[in-house]
């Protein structure tokens, strides 16, 4: 099907969601041409994570499993190639939305469709959707854990989105963290096989951003090397604490600028993997002063800051501060608040947790 015969824009990413729109449809996702085992995966989880059942979610994700294993790799001969995208269509959802749901129909941004990311699509809706629609400027976006740029086009295509409705000037208003260096696990996925670990891939990410170079102001290596002197934080995405002393050392730093009644966090593996339960227990530990707003399903949870923190209340390492007997409460009290699958891994998060604690 092609509207517009003759339109050399029906095969880039913009012509493919144009085509969509045109025939009443919405867009679930726009991605470069992948080896066809990925397609089939991709669009099999993705029909199970819009129809939901756990039995649905478990086969789509055993399957996808499979399929990705005998094919994992974008060819590369296509990627250089502007003509070679896909894009998986739906039928309008008929619901009445609310802040907490809207973000769920938006089509994934074209601008992250040619940059490799570790995000579900889903998470860059919600970016996108935060960036453009509730973002107003009070604040500083912070973008912690950039990888390749994938939250950080999210981020900065919603906020010039937004910009341009409001008749705003473009400036630095997203703040990116990343080391920017190679891991091994991530050569042959993320980068040639003849990548190194530890290698930087700045220059990647420096390309990967360029059209929204305006919009953003990079901070290299260690997060801890940069104190935060930028003032009221709106949106606080975080993708780094991999380890509850770099938890830690954001909460420390971020928290105190929130801005009560607006500021978002979103805590990106909080739901992703039983190796983060410090997570868990930073955001039940200053519950008090947050909201429960939604997640993605999988990995991203959001936050809304409801109260200002105290100052006497913050700590300045709030994992490391507290006794093994309080740690596993509020992980517990965590676990709580989540059903099956959810909870599951948020228990399993706890049993991890523990075994770690025991061996250092």
């Amino acid at each position: 099907f092609h509207a517009c015969p003759g339109d050399f824009r029906r095969y880039t990413a913009d012509g493919l969601c144009a085509l969509g729109h045109r025939a009443g449809l919405e867009v679930v996702c726009v991605l470069p041409v992948h080896s066809i085992a990925q397609t089939l995966g991709w669009i099999l989880w993705e029909y199970a994570q819009e129809k939901g059942g756990r039995v649905r979610r478990a086969l789509a994700w055993t399957a996808a499993y499979a399929a990705t294993r005998l094919s994992n790799r974008t060819d590369t001969a296509l990627v250089r190639n502007a003509n070679t995208f896909q894009a998986v269509f739906r039928r309008p959802i008929r619901k009445p939305l609310t802040p907490a749901s809207a973000w769920r129909r938006r089509a994934v941004p074209v601008a992250c469709a040619r940059v490799p990311t570790m995000l579900m699509p889903g998470e860059l809706r919600l970016l996108h959707y935060l960036a453009e629609e509730r973002y107003t400027g009070e604040g500083a976006i912070v973008d912690a854990g950039c990888f390749l740029g994938g939250s950080t086009l999210a981020l900065a295509d919603g906020l010039r989105r937004n910009l341009r409705r409001r008749g705003v000037e473009e400036e630095k208003l997203i703040r990116s963290y990343d080391r920017f260096e190679i891991e091994g696990w991530t050569v042959g996925s993320f980068f040639p096989e003849s990548a190194r670990a530890g290698e930087s891939f700045r220059p990647l990410f420096d390309r990967n951003i360029e059209p929204y170079a305006g919009l953003v102001d990079v901070h290299p290596g260690d997060v801890r090397l940069w104190p935060w002197e930028g003032g009221p934080v709106e949106i606080l995405f975080i993708d780094l604490a991999k380890h509850w002393t770099v938890c830690d050392w954001v909460t420390w730093q971020f928290f105190p600028h929130l801005i009560p009644g607006k500021s978002v966090v979103i805590q990106q593996d909080y739901l992703y993997h039983h190796w983060v339960a410090w997570i868990h227990v930073t955001m039940e530990f200053y519950s008090e002063y947050f909201e429960y707003v939604c997640d993605t399903g999988s990995n991203s949870v959001v936050f809304l800051n409801t109260r200002r923190i105290p100052e006497e209340f913050l700590r300045e390492k709030t994992v490391e501060s507290l006794t093994t007997a309080e740690k596993v409460e509020l992980m517990d009290r965590a676990a709580a608040r989540f059903k099956g699958r959810k909870a599951k891994l948020l228990r399993s998060a706890k049993q991890h947790f523990l075994e770690m604690l025991e061996e250092s």
